[in-house]
Order: structure tokens, then C-alpha cells, then sequence
């Protein structure tokens, strides 16, 4: 059934990497949150939404991964509940691979 199929079973993807071979991977973010040392996300003032730099770099790393492993971008789909850490993500994206 569907629970048993991975990544690497996609035409292309090669099974290097754990993110590939993995059914779910779970990614303890923990000590990575926050900034200047804080162990918390991050709020603006002026709304409800939460960035995590941390997070947002362990985010970007995987997607890397993927990408090498023969994923498509268009393939893969990160979901985020705040408007700030998506915009962190892509701010990622763009100083570690100078894409937009």
C-alpha cells in the first residue's frame, strides 16, 4: 500500500540519502530554534506570526537533499502555519542557492 512506498521509488530518485529511503522522517529541531542563542521562535510585534531561522535552515537543508537525490522541485511542497517563516524559507533559499 501507499504507507510502504518512499521517495526512492520515484523514477530518478536515487535511495542515498535518508530522506529518501524513509517512509516518514521525523526532525528534532530542537537547540536549533530562535536566534541569539534563545531557545524560542521568533514573533513580530505587529502580528501573530512566528519565524524560527533555525527550523528554516534545517527546512532548506532537506529540500537540498531531495533535489540532489534526483526529487523535482516541483515535487516537493513545504507547508508552514506562519506567514513570517515562509518568508524565512525563502530568504534561505536565496542566500544558500541565489534562486528566487
Amino acid at each position: 500500500g501507499i504507507g510502504s512506498q518512499t521517495l526512492a521509488m520515484l523514477p530518478g530518485v536515487r535511495p542515498a540519502t535518508l530522506v529518501t529511503k524513509k517512509q516518514l522522517l521525523l526532525v528534532d529541531t530542537k537547540g536549533k530554534m530562535g536566534q541569539k542563542g534563545s531557545n524560542a521562535p521568533v514573533q513580530n510585534a505587529l502580528s501573530a506570526s512566528l519565524q524560527n531561522p533555525g527550523e528554516a535552515k534545517t527546512v532548506v537543508k532537506i529540500v537540498k537533499q531531495l533535489i540532489h537525490s534526483g526529487v523535482r522541485p516541483e515535487q516537493i511542497g513545504v507547508i508552514s502555519f506562519y506567514a513570517l517563516q515562509v518568508d524565512k524559507i525563502r530568504f534561505c533559499r536565496i542566500v544558500f542557492w541565489g534562486e528566487r
